[in-house]
């Protein structure tokens, strides 16, 4: 028997069909506009992300030589602060400041080392990393303060602190005390000065070498570097006391170099050529210039001072007169054979004034061998 739908179930069928084909059209048209707005959207982000990036390559080069330049800053601002802060460079930056104003640094009070502040703790505020720290480093800034009890008159006062500013590698007063004396035109009192460093592995600290040192004193309580007032003092002990050149002799087997020749304003010896030669050795040294522009070259056999242009010298920097201070020791015994053979040649426009000191008077180290130009010796 054959099945036969009627004409209603014919149109009940016709009428589900459309509704099904209705409904699969409503449904897959919202899948394509869902799909259309998605796809907007991203398109819309990736557009923007990319008129940044080509806003950014068109900078790229800029950004290149901005990023190098703020990593050539930053460097040089580390290389501003010293390596460490040991006593022994303190010391020798405290001398400077004595040898280079005319203070008297009477009395000084040490403080501990302590850690204020610590590199590589800055975290990101960028999305996408957040809180995590921008960069790692040891870096550890580092700083000491101390109490110094002064004495200078009051220009001397205002080298003092034009010489911090400029030379104190991150040195700062915080606290000052100053008492004038009209009668004596003598400025005394305290200061407050806290000196900063910025240690690293990869910041080698340097020894520290002094050889511009006299040695011995007729008074342990007097200062090498500030004359009282009212003390009528010799060209000679001028000389001692604020000098632009230097020479050192030591026996052999000291913890000093057994022969040293540098520039006074030269704290961290950088100039200074030396040699720990026992015997007897060539020394020469030659000043050129005129009108407040000079030159100097020295060497200790072949040390020699400027390594490169030997012959034209490196920029000596001198008061109103140009003074050299040779520094000697008595001889130990008669095995102590040191001994320099001297050449001093002044080519410049004014007198080279020197002043030996502390030689040996039976068997002398120094042996002024030749000296060409105006060269005054200031002899005990």
């Amino acid at each position: 028997m054959g099945f036969k739908l009627s004409d209603r179930d014919k149109k009940l069928l016709l009428l589900l069909l459309i509704v099904g084909i209705i409904a699969g059209s409503v449904k897959l048209f919202t899948n394509f506009s869902d799909a259309v707005t998605e796809n907007e959207q991203e398109y819309k982000e990736l557009k923007e992300e990319y008129n940044d990036l080509v806003v950014k390559n068109a900078r790229k080069q800029i950004m290149i030589e901005d990023t190098e330049m703020a990593k050539t800053l930053y460097q040089a601002t580390v290389d501003s602060f010293n390596t460490s802060l040991s006593q022994e460079q303190t010391l020798v930056f405290l001398g400077m400041v004595e040898k280079n104003t005319g203070v008297w640094l009477k009395q000084v009070g040490f403080s501990e080392v302590s850690t204020v502040y610590k590199f590589g703790d800055i975290t990101s505020t960028n999305p996408s990393s957040l809180g995590q720290k921008v960069y790692s480093s040891d870096y550890m800034g580092i700083s000491t303060s101390m109490i110094l009890a002064y004495e200078c008159t009051y220009d001397d006062l205002k080298n003092v602190l034009t010489y911090l500013e400029e030379n104190g590698r991150k040195a700062t007063i915080s606290n000052i005390t100053f008492s004038y004396s009209e009668s004596t035109d003598i400025v005394t009192g305290t200061m407050q000065m806290t000196l900063y460093a910025i240690t690293g592995s990869d910041r080698e600290v340097k020894d520290v070498i002094i050889n511009d040192v006299a040695v011995g004193t007729d008074n342990v309580f007097a200062s090498d570097t500030f004359i009282s007032s009212g003390i009528d003092n010799s060209y000679r002990e001028k000389i001692i006391n604020d000098y632009d050149l230097y020479m050192i002799m030591n026996q052999a087997g000291s913890d000093m170099s057994t022969m040293a020749v540098g520039m006074a304003n030269d704290p961290s010896n950088e100039a200074a050529v030396s040699t720990d030669t026992d015997g007897v050795a060539d020394v020469t040294l030659r000043v050129t210039g005129s009108a407040g522009e000079y030159k100097v070259s020295y060497k200790i056999g072949s040390n020699v001072y400027p390594a490169e242009n030997f012959n034209d010298g490196a920029t000596l920097v001198c008061g109103e007169t140009l003074d050299m201070l040779i520094i000697s020791k008595p001889r130990v015994d008669k095995n102590d054979a040191t001994l320099a053979n001297v050449t001093i040649i002044n080519e410049s426009d004014m007198p080279l004034n020197i002043a030996v000191i502390n030689d040996d008077k039976e068997s002398p180290r120094v042996n002024i061998q030749k000296t060409e130009g105006n060269v005054i010796f200031y002899n005990e």
